[in-house]
């Protein structure tokens, strides 16, 4: 399931929901052994969105907990694919935060204007 939310600033949040069998709904890594499946479908779904959008953009951002290795690992090659899709305009970076006691893996992408 994908949700697009309101901010009020000009960006979207992008919600990745797995939904199992029984009807309940996660936002953990589900470990199933489909991983590259679901980077492709969660690629095809961004680009689709970006293709949507294109000349609306400039950031990209995804964000996971440091301690979600899974998630980490996903969003960093998901940036890297995303940024070589996008092209020379686009750069990206990954930063790592923390707020009241958690870490906090940050990756951006994001036009360079020149």
């Amino acid at each position: 399931m994908l949700a697009y939310e309101k901010d009020p600033y000009p960006s979207v949040n992008i919600s990745f929901t797995y939904h199992s069998s029984d009807g309940k709904g996660t936002h953990t890594m589900t470990n199933t052994g489909d991983a590259f499946r679901v980077m492709a479908t969660i690629k095809e779904i961004v680009v689709e969105y970006i293709n949507r959008h294109w000349g609306k953009l400039d950031k990209i951002t995804f964000s996971a907990k440091a301690d979600e290795r899974g998630r980490v690992a996903l969003y960093k090659r998901l940036t890297q694919m995303l940024t070589q899709y996008l092209g020379n305009d686009w750069e990206s970076s990954n930063r790592t935060t923390e707020h009241e006691g958690v870490s906090n893996e940050t990756f951006t992408i994001e036009k360079q204007y020149r």
